[in-house]
């Protein structure tokens, strides 16, 4: 599917707590940092090789993250937009699990992020739940993308013009069996859709 059929009508953003989420200080932590504008497939692989060792139980879950984490800066770069994401290596970032920050400023913080595979009143991982994860935007897959309470949860992360590609449930399957081809097609479907835009 095309990221301008995914993308459509998908700017829900951040609903819920008063506590801004805009120019923080970045935590210090290990982390995936795409640090210069030459962001690529092989950084993308070398983090996904690094869950593949580590072994996590929810491999879905990380690979998720990485996704998000890695077409938010494959979509950044190919716009020449000075933002990037980074992703916190083995939950270094506490309850974030993606920041964004500018690359003239990776000291500051402009937008949080948490991220769950699934949403709703069937999961009880307190995406939706308003006093938890309060000023961060709350993303999960398309599946479960959803409002409760005053709190909405979105499938794309977004910010000054650069955007995740959203990703279903069964594409996430398909990212766990083939990461390295999944992230080599979505790179090269962002690139050409840049290089088409007006």
């Amino acid at each position: 599917m095309l990221l301008q059929q995914k993308l459509a009508g998908r700017e829900l953003g951040r609903v819920g707590c008063s506590m801004p989420n805009a120019a923080r200080p970045a935590r210090s932590s290990t982390c995936a940092y795409a640090r210069k504008s030459d962001f690529s497939v092989s950084q993308v692989q070398a983090t996904v090789n690094r869950i593949l060792e580590w072994g996590p139980k929810s491999l879905n879950g990380y690979l998720f993250e990485v996704h998000v984490w890695a077409t938010f800066n494959f979509d950044a770069k190919a716009k020449g937009l000075p933002y990037r994401a980074q992703m916190w290596d083995n939950g270094g970032g506490g309850a974030v699990d993606v920041h964004v920050y500018d690359l003239s400023d990776p000291g500051t913080t402009l937008l949080e992020a948490q991220l769950k595979v699934r949403a709703g009143d069937d999961y009880d991982n307190g995406l939706l739940n308003p006093n938890r994860y309060c000023g961060m935007t709350r993303i999960t897959t398309t599946d479960y993308v959803m409002c409760k309470n005053g709190v909405c949860a979105t499938d794309t992360l977004s910010y000054g013009g650069a955007r995740s590609l959203p990703l279903s449930s069964a594409e996430l399957e398909e990212l766990c069996r083939r990461p390295d081809d999944h992230f080599r097609r979505v790179k090269l479907e962002i690139d050409t859709l840049s290089s088409q835009a007006p």
